[in-house]
């Protein structure tokens, strides 16, 4: 393969400028892409150096400008032996771009700590090199919930450990990597929520339910029915004759509630974790006197976020209740 020519556009315009009158076709913006992506594999390596933050430039036209959430989410766990390395273009100017690491740089300038940083030095890349340099080293695999739960089990987070005796204490297992199976649960995100939500103590119940209800089936334990569950114990933890709740569902099995919810989920346009609160309060109103039936969800449920929450007064319309509005934001975060 050969190498990329960088005085190619040189040659061109001195070849132009020597043919009379006769002109030549430019190469697309799609070509020369295609050739710098080519040319990758043959681009100098950086080298390593230390260099200080206040020589820096951030900020470059083919990247993005700091994002004010990010900063905020660095600072709270700032710390100078996390900075790690950045990448830097020493340009033909002797200026230093920073092609990756511009939120840390930021912040080492706001804490003044540290003064210098690792750096891998790119040097004498064309422009379109260092925005090519800088799509490859952001094009990296995120953390998954699972990856971030299995440091901190590994560093002693108490919360982590938490759960982790919790869903031992239910009868399973947190499968902590991706090809775990055989009474492991793949939910740590939704397990995580439950206790953002209602503390610790609320997920023991709800797994237990679900353990219960299905014969300890793992396939029955999955982010929406863990996070529905959890919101229907809450909502309805006084109201709920537990092993009248158990027997319906069991009786409906893993694939019909899974089916319910999802009608719920079209219909009204809700999460799949509210659909299947809606499906665990249909199971359990089944057959049931008009007496001892549960209200439908969405309407006045006392207790839904937990002790403290104003509950509206009977008869309130959904769009005014105060709860509503913040369970149902709530619902709809990333599952």
């Amino acid at each position: 393969m050969e190498h990329y020519d960088r005085s190619a556009d040189d040659e061109d315009a001195s070849a132009a400028s020597s043919e009379a009158g006769q002109s030549r076709p430019q190469p697309s913006a799609r070509v020369i892409g295609a050739q710098l992506v080519e040319n990758l594999p043959f681009l100098p390596p950086p080298i390593q150096d230390v260099v200080p933050v206040s020589n820096l430039l951030l900020h470059p036209d083919y990247g993005r400008e700091s994002k004010q959430s990010r900063l905020a989410y660095l600072r709270k766990r700032w710390s100078p032996a996390a900075v790690g390395s950045i990448a830097v273009s020493k340009r033909i100017d002797g200026t230093l771009m920073t092609i990756d690491g511009n939120h840390r740089v930021t912040l080492c300038r706001e804490f003044g700590n540290p003064s210098s940083v690792f750096a891998l030095v790119y040097i004498g890349l064309m422009h379109e090199e260092e925005a090519l340099l800088y799509k490859v080293l952001n094009d990296t695999l995120s953390q998954s919930a699972v990856d971030l739960f299995r440091a901190e089990l590994h560093y002693g987070d108490q919360t982590a450990g938490s759960i982790a005796q919790t869903v031992r204490d239910v009868g399973f297992e947190v499968a902590l990597q991706a090809s775990q199976n055989g009474g492991s649960i793949h939910c740590v995100h939704a397990m995580e929520t439950v206790v953002r939500r209602y503390g610790i103590g609320h997920l023991y119940p709800t797994l237990r339910f679900l353990f219960q209800a299905f014969g300890g089936s793992t396939s029955a334990v999955r982010q929406y029915s863990v996070i529905g569950t959890a919101a229907f114990l809450k909502g309805y933890e006084r109201q709920v004759d537990m092993e009248h709740l158990t027997e319906a569902v069991s009786h409906l099995g893993v694939s019909v509630m899974h089916g319910k919810a999802n009608d719920v989920r079209i219909k009204r346009a809700v999460p799949m974790s509210t659909g299947y609160t809606h499906a665990l309060v249909e199971a359990y109103n089944y057959n049931l006197q008009a007496r001892n039936k549960l209200i439908a969800w969405g309407t006045d449920r006392p207790n839904r976020l937990g002790p403290g929450a104003a509950t509206p007064r009977r008869g309130r319309p959904r769009r005014e209740a105060a709860w509503n509005e913040r369970i149902d934001e709530a619902d709809s975060r990333p599952e």
